[in-house]
């Protein structure tokens, strides 16, 4: 799969699959004819992810339109996700909300935790003291 990954501006990404989905009759369809899983092209109308290089391509193919007529962004993904991380957290020191941030994570991994032994105490009891005594 392509590295690289196109980065629409708001609402182009959606105005392509919106244009596949309709050509093809339903999501489920184009799913069938282009070979990507119906809950992505859904991801990728919505505009919750980006898409692949490789993905485009095969949208693009199904509709006829040449890549060079769009206008996006091309997205390294080594470098685009930690480059998000590093600014947000340098926004949180800023702030002054980094404590708070890093609090909230902990307590929700806690109650996380907490629930896991009370599900596994409940419906699986004897792998779970095992699990317990193994530690020990």
């Amino acid at each position: 799969m392509s590295a690289f990954y196109a980065k629409f501006t708001q609402g182009n990404q959606k105005a392509i699959l919106e244009k596949a989905i309709a050509k093809a009759g339903s999501e489920r369809k184009l799913s069938e004819l282009i070979g990507i899983p119906s809950s992505t092209i859904y991801y990728y109308k919505t505009e919750k992810v980006n898409l692949p290089l490789e993905r485009l391509e095969k949208i693009l193919g199904f509709l006829g339109i040449s890549k060079t007529l769009l206008d996006y962004e091309l997205i390294d993904p080594h470098t685009y996700h930690k480059k998000g991380g590093i600014i947000a957290f340098q926004n949180h020191q800023k702030n002054g909300s980094l404590e708070k941030v890093l609090k909230n994570a902990q307590l929700k991994a806690s109650e996380k935790m907490r629930q896991w032994h009370s599900s596994m105490k409940i419906n699986n009891p004897l792998e779970y003291y095992q699990i317990q005594y193994s530690r020990f």
